[in-house]
């Protein structure tokens, strides 16, 4: 009964998005969720106060429903840009609320799960979704001042997903009729954001080339910055991150022992930390030995123990934990190995086992919530890392594989 309840609940508010306007569509999931009335079909009310009597509603599973509801009302709104102004309302309702005491059992405790769903992350998530309308043509228009880490979100396609779904929108998203990547909102924005950046790199890149002058960076890295992150992170040159990836990747046989290639491996990602000055070069060397060592000589190189041993390397140099002595050794690695440096390092991974793109997401995500309130001078470094690590992800994501099969991108020379 609770879970029929809750997909009749479901189905109705993806009936107000499709079916009617933008601003009546709002005011009714407004209704529905501060005052428990489903006013465009009065008899969707019983299957809403079925699933707030129920036990399971003070449970987790509470919060998953109001999260389920948000999403099938923002995400139609994300595809479309003219209704970003609706994605603002909706979402900002949640930092007011209203603060009179509502009538009913039913609102009560509804109004009191919500107040909760607004403090938890799955309220943040939501947030971190208005953050980016902020970006390009879903919102034109003068720039908004950006003090804070977060109100850099936008300009990073590799957190666009990480930041803002929970775990139980990842699961939903994996599953029919959602599991087609275009059929999420935050989605097709990373795709966007992802397409627009690389285009404007090549397009730099191609004018410094040609010995254009007047050329405009499109990154908030200073030009020598980032003209040295083109050379280094560019997939083409020779003895590129991407070609020694590809090389060690096709290299290997799944029906061979790792054993095997236990050393070709090693001298793989010890080629990259070698590079790096003494007290960080002997650290993460350790960390790399301890990583490489936890799987199995015996264990064939399947495409599982090729993810499991990129993860555990992965593992051993990125936020094992997310805590604050993580983030200060983080801190330590990055401003000796250089951002450019340890960009790099992850890339390699990544390169070589293109399928830990979604653990690497993770990890960034949370080193982004844990400082996306920070202001941006208590924290440049980490503004300055994810520069290097979105510039190095979009300048070799078709390999990465950020690219839909569909629209691939175009292909540089």
């Amino acid at each position: 009964m609770f879970e029929q309840a809750k997909e009749d609940v479901y189905d109705y508010v993806g009936r107000l998005v499709r079916c009617h306007s933008p601003d009546r569509a709002v005011e009714a999931f407004d209704a529905l969720l501060l005052s428990c009335v489903t006013p465009l079909e009065p008899e969707i009310r019983g299957s809403l106060i079925k699933v707030i009597h129920h036990d399971r509603f003070m449970q987790e599973a509470g919060m998953h429903f109001i999260n389920r509801l948000y999403y099938t009302l923002c995400n139609p709104l994300h595809l479309d840009i003219e209704t970003t102004p609706y994605l603002r309302q909706i979402i900002g309702r949640l930092d007011n609320l209203p603060d009179q005491e509502p009538v009913g059992r039913a609102t009560k405790k509804l109004r009191r799960r919500l107040r909760e769903f607004s403090a938890s992350e799955y309220g943040d998530c939501l947030r971190r979704q208005m953050r980016l309308c902020a970006q390009g043509t879903y919102d034109p228009g003068a720039p908004a001042p950006r003090r804070m880490v977060g109100d850099y979100l936008p300009d990073y396609f590799c957190l666009y997903q990480p930041v803002t779904r929970t775990p139980d929108i990842e699961e939903l998203e994996r599953n029919s009729p959602y599991q087609n990547p275009e059929n999420s909102g935050v989605y097709a924005k990373q795709v966007y954001k992802l397409r627009q950046t690389y285009e404007a790199v090549y397009a730099y890149r191609a004018g410094r080339l040609r010995g254009d002058t007047g050329l405009v960076n499109p990154t908030r890295m200073a030009d020598a910055v980032f003209e040295r992150g083109l050379t280094q992170y560019y997939p083409h040159r020779s003895g590129s991150y991407q070609s020694q990836g590809r090389t060690l990747d096709l290299q290997r046989q799944p029906n061979q022992r790792y054993a095997r290639y236990h050393a070709q491996v090693r001298d793989y990602v010890m080629a990259v930390v070698e590079s790096f000055p003494g007290r960080t070069r002997e650290k993460l060397g350790i960390a790399m030995v301890n990583s490489l060592a936890q799987i199995d000589d015996q264990a064939t190189l399947v495409d599982p123990t090729w993810i499991s041993l990129f993860t555990r390397l992965l593992d051993g140099v990125f936020l094992p934990e997310a805590n604050a002595s993580e983030m200060l050794r983080l801190r330590r690695h990055i401003d000796t190995a250089t951002p450019l440096g340890f960009a790099g390092l992850l890339l390699s991974f990544v390169l070589a086992c293109p399928m830990i793109r979604f653990e690497l997401g993770k990890k960034l995500g949370t080193l982004y919530r844990y400082f996306e309130n920070y202001r941006t001078e208590a924290a440049d470094w980490v503004l300055d890392f994810f520069d290097h690590m979105n510039l190095a992800l979009v300048m070799n994501a078709t390999r990465v594989g950020y690219c839909s099969l569909n629209d691939p991108l175009p292909e540089v020379g």
